[in-house]
Order: structure tokens, then C-alpha cells, then sequence
């Protein structure tokens, strides 16, 4: 039995969705759909606790309407995948390094990704990217497009409604929940997602929102520094994309400055490229 929450607010996508469910998610499985009307009254983060908390089943996921399934009968599919030992959230696609330096999930080489992306030039598949398992692929943060979880896990989380808008949801919520269980991408479930994505203003200053919020969870893990070396200069470049002041960028990248984690070298390299900002 499986609850699946979406955030709405596009009919024709919507209905496109219901209909592609019913047709792949096997014969006699049991499910529902809660969709939570939203034309941008709420939060994603306010609609996914509202859907969750009115859910009738104990396997729950949150899934965007502009969605199908190329995968048949993978209702019992999932439903099997949550019922392994500590298992945490089950997405699609994202990353299994959470970066020191605010970053994105789809950065190389730590993506991680399954499933099928339109574009204008047509079907890009994303098959096994990355993947060291067949079936499971351990994972620290998930893209949004496509997250499960038990109850449990969101009971115990939720998803955090200070963060406001439509970004950054999915990174808070899953790296929250990586810091006490296990996170996983899957292949066993085939998507094809309708839209393309993008990293605008508002999805750069959730992203920092979440990270002063939650600061770097991953301390079990070894830092790559040479990859936050690239990552930081990345931010920097994404500050002044989008019209940071020069203080502001120095104010935010310099929370981030620590010898003991990216080295003292990588931190010099760091402001030396901000001289140039």
C-alpha cells in the first residue's frame, strides 16, 4: 500500500499523471493519490507536510505531477525497496557526497542519477549514472522529482516549512535524514520527468539558507578537498551570476573558509580568486 503526495498546480499534468499510475503501478496494488492544490498558497515544503499528514498508508511518496512511469507494476517494487534495514529516503536521482561547499547534486563526478529527462531535443536517458549496485545505489542528498520514504522517517523529519518557495525542500530534507539513516537511488523504478530544471536565484538562496540552517551534517566523512576546491569556485561564479555584492559574496564564501577541512593552500587559492570578484 503506498500513499503518493504531490504538490498541484497543473491540471493537465495532473490528470496526465493519474492516468499513467493506474496503469503501471500493478493491477491489485492498493494505493491513493493526495494532491494538495496549490497555486502558491502554500510552500512545497507546507503542501508535502499537508499530504503527508492526511496519507492513509505507511510507505509515502512525494512525487512531482510532470511525472510518468515507463516502469510496470512498480508500486510492489517500491514498497519492497522500504522495507530494507535502515532505510531512510528512496529517490532517483542526486548525489553521494554532501559537498563542505554549497553545491548542487548534479555536479560531477558524485551524481548519481536514473531516470528519463525531456529536453528539446528529446528523451535524454540517465541510466545507472554512476551506479556501483545494480538494483540500490547508496546516497546522501536526492533531487525532489522523486522522493520515498516510510512514515517514520517523515513523522520524525517532516519537511522543514521555514524554508519557503519551491527550492531547496529536498536537499534539507533528505541530508537531514542521511544524518541518522541510510539514503538510496534505485533502478528498479524508471521515471520520465517533463521539465528541465534550472538553478535560478531562488534556488541559490534556499540552497544557503539550508546549509547556515542544518551547517555541514557529514562530518563522518572525509572531505574531498581538491573537489571543494572546484565547488567553491563554482559558488562564487553562481554569487556573481546573480548580482551579489562583492562584500556579500566575501561575507558568505568566507563561512566556509576552515584549514582543517579544505586545507590551508585551497583556502588561499579561495581568496585570491575572490580578489578578482
Amino acid at each position: 500500500m503506498l500513499s503518493i503526495i504531490i504538490s498541484s498546480y497543473q491540471i493537465d499534468y495532473f490528470e496526465q499523471f493519474k492516468r499513467n499510475v493506474e496503469v503501471t503501478i500493478g493491477c491489485n496494488f492498493v494505493y491513493e493519490i493526495v494532491s494538495v492544490q496549490n497555486n502558491n498558497e502554500y510552500s512545497i515544503n507546507e503542501a508535502y507536510n499537508k499530504g503527508g499528514k492526511k496519507a492513509k498508508y505507511n510507505n509515502l511518496l512525494f512525487i512531482h505531477e510532470d511525472v510518468i512511469f515507463r516502469t510496470n507494476d512498480w508500486g510492489d517494487k517500491l514498497v519492497a525497496l522500504l522495507k530494507k534495514e535502515n532505510i531512510g529516503c528512496i529517490g532517483v536521482a542526486g548525489e553521494d557526497y554532501e559537498s563542505y561547499f554549497p553545491s548542487y547534486w548534479f555536479s560531477n563526478p558524485n551524481k548519481k542519477c536514473h531516470f528519463i529527462q525531456d529536453s528539446k531535443d528529446g528523451e535524454i536517458l540517465m541510466e545507472k549514472v554512476n551506479f556501483k549496485n545494480d538494483v540500490l545505489d547508496p546516497i546522501v542528498s536526492l533531487d525532489g522529482v522523486f522522493i520515498a520514504c516510510t512514515r517514520k522517517v517523515f513523522e520524525e523529519f517532516l519537511f522543514d516549512e521555514n524554508i519557503k518557495g519551491y527550492h531547496g525542500y529536498d536537499y534539507d530534507f533528505s541530508v537531514r535524514v542521511a544524518s541518522v539513516y541510510q539514503n538510496y537511488i534505485t533502478s528498479e523504478i524508471l521515471i520520465k520527468h517533463f521539465s528541465t530544471g534550472g538553478l535560478s536565484k531562488e534556488w541559490l538562496q534556499s540552497l544557503l539558507f539550508v546549509r547556515k540552517k542544518n551547517g555541514f551534517l557529514s562530518s563522518y566523512k572525509l572531505i574531498n578537498k581538491e573537489l571543494e576546491l572546484s565547488k567553491a569556485y563554482s559558488l562564487i561564479l553562481l554569487l556573481k551570476k546573480y548580482n551579489y555584492t562583492t562584500k556579500q559574496i566575501f561575507l558568505i564564501v568566507a563561512n566556509y573558509l576552515s584549514i582543517p577541512k579544505i586545507g590551508l593552500l585551497n583556502c588561499l587559492k579561495i581568496i585570491n580568486r575572490l580578489r578578482y570578484t
